[in-house]
C-alpha cells in the first residue's frame, strides 16, 4: 500500500509540470570590448537595454518575456554579468521561437563627440549597417529533448562605418516547477520510508 502511495506521487509529480506554461532562468553578459585607447572610441563607455521575446503563434507577433534589463555603463573592457540568473515572472510556451534583442549607445570618452547607437547582432554578423531599430536576434525554442538554449554574438556601433564594440553571451535554461519539486520529494521521501519499513519487518 505504501508502495503504490508512493509511486502515485511520483506520478502526480510528472503530471503536475505543465504540458504548456515553462519557467525559464537566462545567464547574461554583456562586454565592451574596447581597449581605452581604441583609434575610433577611445575610452568609451557602453550601455543599453536588453530585452527577451517569443514568437505568438499568430505568424509575425512577439511577446516580451519579462522587462527590459538595464546594462550600466561599461568602460572598455568590462563586462556586465549578473551574479544571480534572471527569472523572468512571464512564462513562456515550447515549441515557439525565444528571442533577444540589445540597443543602447556607445558614449565617446570625450564629451564633445556624440554617442554613437549600438545593436546586438546575430553570431556572425560581419559588416551590418545601420538599422536603426534592434534586431532581434533569434535563440532557439524549447523542443522535445531540449533543455538549454546557448547564443553568443556581436555588438556593432554605428558612426561612419559600424565598428565590433562589445559582445553578448546568453543561455536559457528550464526551471524545474516549485509544485512539480516538492511532489517530487514527498515521492522520494515515501520511498526511503517504505525501504526502512521493509528492512524492518524482515529483521
Amino acid at each position: 500500500m505504501i508502495r503504490y502511495s508512493v509511486l502515485s506521487c511520483l506520478a502526480l509529480a510528472l503530471w503536475a509540470a505543465p504540458a504548456h506554461a515553462l519557467s525559464i532562468s537566462i545567464d547574461l553578459s554583456i562586454s565592451n570590448s574596447l581597449k581605452p585607447q581604441d583609434p575610433v572610441f577611445p575610452n568609451a563607455t557602453l550601455t543599453g537595454i536588453v530585452q527577451f521575446q517569443q514568437a505568438g503563434i499568430v505568424e509575425g507577433t512577439f511577446f516580451n518575456i519579462g522587462g527590459p534589463i538595464s546594462v550600466p555603463a561599461l568602460g572598455p573592457g568590462q563586462t556586465f554579468h549578473p551574479n544571480d540568473p534572471i527569472i523572468p515572472n512571464d512564462p513562456i510556451l515550447p515549441n515557439l521561437a525565444l528571442f533577444m534583442s540589445f540597443a543602447g549607445q556607445l558614449i565617446p570618452g570625450d564629451p564633445i563627440k556624440p554617442a554613437a547607437p549600438a545593436f546586438g547582432f546575430p553570431p556572425g554578423t560581419l559588416t551590418p549597417n545601420d538599422p536603426g531599430t534592434p534586431p532581434r536576434i533569434p535563440l532557439g525554442a524549447f523542443t522535445p529533448g531540449v533543455g538549454l538554449l546557448a547564443v553568443s554574438g556581436p555588438i556593432f556601433a554605428f558612426q561612419s562605418p559600424g565598428t565590433e564594440v562589445g559582445a553578448y553571451s546568453v543561455r536559457v535554461s528550464l526551471v524545474p516547477e516549485p509544485a512539480s519539486l516538492l511532489l517530487l520529494a514527498v515521492g522520494l521521501g515515501g520511498l526511503a520510508l517504505a525501504r526502512r519499513r521493509s528492512s524492518r519487518s524482515k529483521s
